[in-house]
């Protein structure tokens, strides 16, 4: 296994959702480079109280460092298969075998930003939508996620910070279906964060942490390809974390828990019902910069260190062993 690189420095650019409205095409081209790191390739609210949330606790003996394996040349383990020609500045995610999806800087001077497929089998890349649909309006495509069944963007008004939350089904790598308006908001809420799986697309509906709805509860919201009827999955008393993740059929969120201090949980979702199938509460404060859910463990990322939490209270990603020790890997 590599070791662990250096950090050059300690600088980071870090951009917020909300920020993007006062920026430019290359700010969420950057935004969305920073949520696909862990992003798995592979009606009503359906919370339910037959999951409880076990307290994450990992002692520091449980922890295996990366930089404490022996490293293999990278060549040894890694062949190129292929290689792609894409629009200067594309920047994309993936969410199943055969298709990613772009968003990459617009044609026109008035355009910030376009979408397109790029087709895993052919290699073809295709503009999808070259401009937002209220585009007349003043909105711009803002953030995007797609499968090869389902496609969910998000576009805002740089103005007003209005945005809204359109949905189409995928014909093909060239096509999508018509767009049908499922979510809307002004400033007091956030741009949602999207996911796919499946013929369902994921979105949350965040109060803005600074506007009068600040006290407002966090929603988990899908809708289905065919069946347009938005339906709120989970609710956290108070903002959620990161952007929702999905692997293998299976959405991971990182909301607020239901309790007195402020603590979060990593919460894991079959995404055909809505149904909680694991959650695991992080030690109180602490935050994680990403999760998901992945062959019956969360990975998480720990953003800065702290100076409680034991073996996972360093910066660092951590995954479980998956050999049923509860013991972790630290990259």
């Amino acid at each position: 296994m590599p070791e662990t690189p250096e950090q050059p420095n300690n600088e980071r650019f870090e951009v917020s959702r909300r920020q993007f409205l006062i920026g430019g095409a290359g700010v969420t081209l950057a935004l969305m480079g920073a949520t696909a790191i862990l992003s798995g390739c592979s009606s009503g609210s359906q919370q339910s109280d037959s999951i409880q949330p076990t307290e994450l606790e990992v002692s520091s003996s449980q922890v295996v460092e990366s930089s404490d394996f022996a490293e293999l040349d990278t060549w040894s383990c890694i062949a190129q298969t292929a290689q792609y020609d894409l629009p200067m500045g594309a920047v994309g995610n993936m969410d199943c075998d055969d298709l990613a999806v772009f968003i990459y800087p617009g044609d026109q001077y008035d355009i910030l930003s376009q979408i397109g497929f790029l087709s895993m089998t052919s290699g073809s890349f295709n503009s999808i939508l070259k401009q937002a649909v209220s585009k007349a309006e003043g909105y711009q495509i803002y953030d995007a996620r797609a499968n090869d069944q389902i496609i969910v963007w998000v576009e805002c008004n740089l103005y007003t910070d209005d945005w809204r939350l359109y949905l189409a089904s995928v014909r093909s790598a060239a096509e999508i279906g018509q767009p049908v308006l499922m979510d809307e908001g002004d400033s007091e809420f956030d741009p949602p964060m999207l996911c796919v799986s499946g013929d369902k697309a994921f979105w949350t509906y965040m109060p803005n942490p600074d506007g009068s709805a600040s006290e407002s509860d966090s929603l988990l919201k899908a809708a289905s390809v065919g069946d347009y009827s938005p339906a709120v999955v989970y609710t956290s008393p108070g903002r959620m974390i990161t952007n929702p993740q999905q692997s293998d059929g299976i959405v991971t969120i990182v909301p607020r828990a239901n309790t007195r201090s402020t603590r979060y949980q990593l919460t894991a979702i079959q995404a055909s019902d809505g149904s909680v199938i694991s959650e695991q509460m992080l030690p109180s404060s602490m935050q994680a910069s990403d999760a998901i859910y992945m062959n019956g463990d969360f990975v998480f990322g720990i953003e800065r260190t702290y100076s409680f939490g034991d073996g996972i209270s360093n910066f660092g990603t951590y995954s479980s062993l998956g050999d049923g020790s509860g013991n972790y890997v630290r990259f």
